[in-house]
């Protein structure tokens, strides 16, 4: 039995190398996946725009350095109340403290989803002229220290024993098997560490340089903004 599966509705308790409809995901479904990841970037540009955190137009540094600063400030305070008790005006300071770390962290989400976005694109391109999908020579020794659970992102108390939920299982874009354990290859399909592996065997599956990401001057603002400044400038 291969270390980490669970079978779906149709899966069965074999290997790769002798099940026959080992496949690859084809061109639709990295087209999906492209679709999806562009649309969640034009979102993600949105929300940004309508962001009134102060904190949206600060370079990584500055916004990396003032997380820091923050931070210092909330242990600082809460130090000295566990010293000398309770005092509401130093709780509500720390209050307004908490409210700074949530939008530098907020901003901070939309920044590292912003680029994760950005690297599946670049994948997806990269995947596309390999004609097979690929994976990042970083990633070869971390596939089973990377794995997500179905049942631990639907919510089950990992505390106790799930029972067998296959409705719950994702497809394996490699073998179309039913998966609760996965890993997500960069350009956004997923599959099990034993269907990796045996896919690199087949040449089904390559092992690229990481991809590098572009970088972007978040002092310059949203492209929503920058786009909507020049159609107001062309009178449109």
């Amino acid at each position: 039995m291969s270390r980490g599966w669970a079978p779906g509705p149709h899966a069965h308790w074999q290997r790769l190398d002798e099940n026959p409809r080992f496949s690859v995901s084809g061109p639709d479904r990295l087209t999906q996946l492209e679709q999806d990841a562009r649309t969640r970037l034009e979102a993600l540009e949105v929300e940004r725009e309508r962001s009134e955190s102060p904190y949206k137009f600060m370079s990584a540094q500055d916004l990396r350095e003032t997380h820091g600063r923050v931070q210092k400030q909330i242990s600082n305070l809460d130090g000295w109340t566990k010293v000398s008790g309770r005092d509401p005006g130093v709780e509500e300071q720390i209050a307004g403290w908490m409210d700074r770390l949530t939008q530098i962290r907020e901003e901070e989400s939309r920044r590292h989803e912003w680029y994760n976005l950005q690297r599946q694109l670049a994948a997806v391109a990269l995947s596309r002229e390999k004609g097979v999908p690929i994976l990042e020579r970083s990633d070869v020794g971390r596939l089973l220290g990377k794995l997500q659970d179905v049942y631990a992102e639907s919510g089950w108390d990992m505390r106790k024993k799930p029972p067998y939920m296959p409705e719950r299982f994702k497809v394996s874009d490699l073998s179309g098997k039913g998966l609760r354990w996965y890993f997500t290859l960069p350009d956004g399909r997923i599959a099990h560490p034993d269907e990796i592996h045996e896919a690199r065997r087949r040449k089904r599956l390559v092992v690229v340089d990481d991809i590098p990401v572009p970088d972007r001057d978040w002092t310059l603002g949203s492209s929503v903004a920058i786009n909507s400044a020049i159609r107001k400038a062309a009178g449109r």
